[in-house]
């Protein structure tokens, strides 16, 4: 994740605030194939917010390639997470992972600037 603190003029919000610039999640393999990968980099030619599927998730000969980008919306980390341990059986850290990452994303979806 690439971001940047930033002064804010907003009195609720503090004299600074956390802005991401970019992200790229990915899912691996143990052995480090990618599996998935959440990207957003706008200053690449592909701007808006894109899923990519890894290799490992592919056939030979797939109709989707590891390199198209299919678009999604803004993906919050915290998603990723709750993804991971969710549908892809990750153990988590603690026990109260659900109530923590909701009370991180819902700051992040209430500060976000965009969608």
């Amino acid at each position: 994740m690439q971001y940047e603190i930033v002064r804010t003029g907003d009195p609720d919000r503090g004299p600074w605030k956390v802005s991401t610039r970019a992200y790229v999640y990915a899912l691996t393999t143990t052995d480090g194939a990618e599996v998935l990968a959440f990207h957003w980099h706008p200053a690449s030619s592909a701007q808006w917010p894109h899923l990519h599927i890894g290799r490992a998730g592919l056939r030979p000969g797939a109709v989707v390639s590891h390199k198209q980008h299919i678009p999604t919306e803004r993906v919050s980390v915290e998603a990723v997470v709750r993804y991971c341990i969710g549908e892809l059986g990750v153990t988590p850290l603690r026990e109260d992972w659900r109530q923590v990452l909701k009370d991180s994303e819902d700051l992040f979806k209430l500060w976000r600037t965009w969608p």
